[in-house]
């Protein structure tokens, strides 16, 4: 095993490694440190958090390098550098901002030889030596670049713990959100998997001239990006549009493919909640009434024209008379049974007919709602009410009883399981919101002029981001 606190083998055992193991390496090295170079030191506070605004873009750009390098990370990387590749190994273990930004910056556009120098500078610091050492350990047993950085930053206890408790709690209470950058730190400091194509992008779109316009600005470019892959994984069989006779949001259904099967479903639900409602609910089928004035009437009357509303309204109709029966409030004969049937063949039925609807159930239990912090469900909140100022009134009721149900505590019961009323809002609540804020700034200032007054597109990307952290994306 190579003795990382030893100058010439270090640097040897460097020299013989690829570019890109070097430059892994490198940003693993001071992203150790981070955490050190935004503590506030003698130097004013302000200046120290200007700092890191550079250092996090050079360490997402030389990660980024590191796991896929191109020639336009590359160039990106270049533009990132604001200091040589000489920074001292004491300068990286007292973590200067500048000095982890110049290691992080360097590494990623650095020539294989100049990356093996950058890399054994960032190594030999007291506090990384050891974990550098494990680095070059896993290396020798064949992991690859794109495998070193999927694996924690520090292979035991890290020492530096504490540091990033308090680092963390200056970037939240900064005046601007820097819950994309915590989240995409933790996800390293613990070897959680990245969504690599969406780093790439960034770290190809914000340039150094985007940062020069502070992180406000960069927040709102990493939204854009991340609306785009939560619209992906979070499928709705509808589009949110703006309405060219209102100029506000409004939903749109998607287009059905076999919309003589999706009717019949319909109308053969209709049918036999009539044959219930002619028969007066006797008694042993009186808690029917209750599912079809609060579930399945509400269906037919506003969402008719909304498969995914339907479908969903259909499965939780159905669950709710399961329910029901195993409490022992409605018959668990064969008329109730058969309805059941006929609830569920059509939830089947509108699935194939319509795939955006199939892709949408397919993914419902990836969200992790409960774990949300008190913080991030008020985010979550206002960013949907300055959607629902920026909807048409249909949409922005819909809006706000998503939400509401969406984050309602009571819908979860002792043993952790949500109620399919609060899943199916959660879903609808994750896709439209990222659907909305990319419409609304498409259409810019235009949109949501006069009736309920202006929106905050801030207030809408802030919800974006907390939502994107939900999928692990």
């Amino acid at each position: 095993m190579t003795d990382f606190s030893n100058h010439d083998e270090r640097r040897a055992w460097l020299e013989k490694q690829s570019r890109e193991i070097c430059v892994a390496m490198a940003n693993r090295a001071a992203m150790r440190v981070f955490p050190m170079a935004v503590l506030p030191t003698k130097a004013k506070d302000a200046q120290r958090l200007d700092l890191t605004g550079a250092t996090k873009w050079a360490l997402l750009i030389s990660a980024v390098a590191a796991y896929s390098a191109t020639a336009e990370i590359k160039a990106s990387a270049s533009a990132a550098s604001v200091a040589s590749a000489s920074a001292s190994a004491s300068a990286l273990a007292s973590a200067s901002a500048a000095s982890v930004t110049s290691v992080a910056s360097a590494a990623a556009f650095s020539a294989s030889a100049a990356a093996s120098a950058v890399a054994s500078t960032a190594a030999s610091a007291v506090a990384t030596a050891a974990s550098a050492a494990s680095d070059a350990a896993a290396i020798d047993q064949g992991t690859t670049a794109p495998e070193l950085l999927a694996l924690p930053l520090w292979p035991d206890e890290n020492p530096l713990l504490e540091d990033w408790q308090k680092t963390r709690k200056i970037l939240e209470s900064d005046a601007v959100d820097q819950s994309f950058w915590i989240n995409w730190y933790e996800r390293f400091l613990h070897g959680q998997p990245q969504n690599w194509e969406m780093l790439q992008e960034i770290a190809l779109t914000v340039k150094k001239d985007d940062w020069e316009k502070g992180s406000a600005h960069v927040n709102g470019m990493i939204a854009d990006i991340q609306a785009k892959y939560l619209r992906k994984s979070t499928p709705l069989a509808e589009k949110v549009e703006i309405n060219p006779l209102t100029n506000r949001l409004h939903i749109v259904p998607e287009r059905m493919s076999q919309k003589t099967l999706y009717q019949n479903a319909l109308e053969k639900v209709r049918d036999d909640m009539d044959y219930f409602r002619d028969g007066g609910f006797k008694n042993a089928h009186s808690a029917l009434e209750n599912v079809f004035t609060r579930i399945l009437d509400r269906t037919f009357e506003k969402y008719r024209n909304s498969p995914q509303r339907v479908h969903d309204d259909f499965v939780l109709a159905r669950n709710r008379i399961l329910r029901l029966i195993e409490a022992g409030e409605l018959a668990d004969d064969d008329e109730v049974r058969d309805f059941m049937q006929v609830l569920e063949t059509g939830a089947l039925d509108i699935r194939g007919a319509i795939k955006a609807v199939d892709a949408a159930v397919g993914i419902r239990e990836r969200k992790r709602w409960q774990e949300l912090s008190d913080a991030q469900r008020v985010r979550i909140e206002n960013a949907n009410e300055e959607v629902a100022k920026a909807s048409d009134p249909d949409m922005a009721e819909e809006i706000r009883t998503d939400v509401s149900d969406a984050l309602d505590k009571e819908l979860v019961d002792s043993d952790g399981n949500t109620d399919p009323i609060a899943i199916d809002a959660q879903h609808r609540t994750s896709s439209r919101l990222p659907r909305a804020y990319q419409a609304l700034k498409k259409n810019g200032k235009k949109a949501a002029v006069g009736v309920g007054g202006g929106y905050s597109i801030g207030e809408i990307a802030l919800g974006v981001t907390e939502l994107f952290g939900l999928f692990g994306l």
